[in-house]
């Protein structure tokens, strides 16, 4: 039913445009139903690091500095489910064992990846977990699903796939992520920002430890709630439908906890001390990528939206899966 509801929206706006077309009234317009998915988030300026001061003097979330966007992006509400990516898979040219363009996007045979090969076509192995959270995917295959959501909504690929560079829209490389075209990968500021429900809330009442509460158990999966007797991971625990905690006070699910989330930035311990005033992307070069949001596996302190963790782009962990972002143009 929800399906159909989405489906008939979409045909909605599609006959209004049409008809406003045919009236001589705004045009064609071009509609990407995977917008429906996704909140916009306005320019802003907010406080982005411990603005909470639970960390010492020299902490990779030290010190707090000011971040200004000066560009409108939309956000996926939610995480990236196994049934997504298997979708994404089926639709390019990923080898069986999971590799694309020299990288292995994901643990494929892996003991805890939820999608296998079956000879002939990607699938998730048990279809009751179609709509939990993707995990098991490398920094690549992130990019990879986004590079293949941009060319299906006719938009530029946001990144070089050899060396992970974001591209204008004309295939060039650029640290001006204003003009980036395609789907991509959150950066932290982003990230963090939308965690906190996009507003400037240091020393303010909303200024939350966790994406929408100070109660970590109403938004987030986490060490300590994670029983699924049904599907259990490890220690009985494991992955969680998406969506059913409560969402932050601007619509996103599962920002703290279920899987940790890659980013788009490279990750340096100090860069909070250098990072730049205005649209920033992370470090111009490093070895691991950031991830953010904690997980089902993960103690409560990593579900805290300003904590800052990371590991190498190639790893496939059964705790990290990804969001994705636009930005708006």
């Amino acid at each position: 039913m929800k399906k159909f509801l989405i489906l008939l929206t979409v045909l909605s706006l599609l006959f209004i445009f049409s008809a406003c077309s045919a009236t001589g009234g705004i045009g064609i317009v071009t509609f990407d139903p995977l917008l429906l998915f996704m909140n916009l988030i306005q320019p802003g300026t907010f406080w982005m690091g411990d603005t909470k001061a639970l960390s010492l003097a020299g902490s990779p979330i030290r010190p707090i500095h000011q971040v200004t966007f000066t560009y409108s992006y939309y956000l996926k509400k939610g995480e990236v489910t196994n049934n997504d990516y298997a979708n994404f898979l089926n639709d390019s040219e990923v080898s069986p064992t999971g590799f694309l363009n020299g990288h292995k996007l994901l643990d494929i045979g892996g003991p805890y990846c939820e999608i296998e090969y079956t000879g002939t076509e990607f699938r998730t192995i048990s279809h009751l977990k179609g709509n939990y959270p993707l995990h098991s995917v490398s920094w690549w295959g992130a990019i990879e699903y986004c590079n293949w959501l941009s060319e299906k909504a006719g938009l530029s690929i946001a990144y070089d796939v050899s060396d992970g560079q974001l591209l204008t829209a004309e295939g060039s490389p650029t640290k001006n992520i204003t003009i980036v075209e395609g789907y991509r990968l959150p950066t932290e500021a982003e990230w963090e920002y939308a965690a906190r429900g996009a507003e400037n809330d240091y020393l303010t009442t909303t200024d939350y430890l966790f994406a929408g509460s100070n109660t970590i158990d109403d938004v987030a999966w986490y060490m300590d709630n994670s029983f699924n007797a049904t599907f259990p991971m490890v220690s009985g625990k494991g992955t969680q439908i998406c969506n059913e905690k409560e969402a932050n006070e601007i619509g996103f699910f599962d920002m703290s906890g279920n899987v940790a989330e890659w980013c788009h930035d490279w990750y340096l311990n100090t860069y909070y001390s250098s990072s730049p005033p205005t649209n920033p992307i992370g470090h111009h070069t490093g070895t691991s990528r950031s991830t953010r949001g904690g997980s089902w596996n993960m103690p409560e302190a990593f579900s805290i939206i300003l904590e800052r963790t990371f590991t190498n782009p190639d790893n496939l962990f059964a705790f990290i899966g990804f969001r994705f972002a636009l930005t708006k143009q």
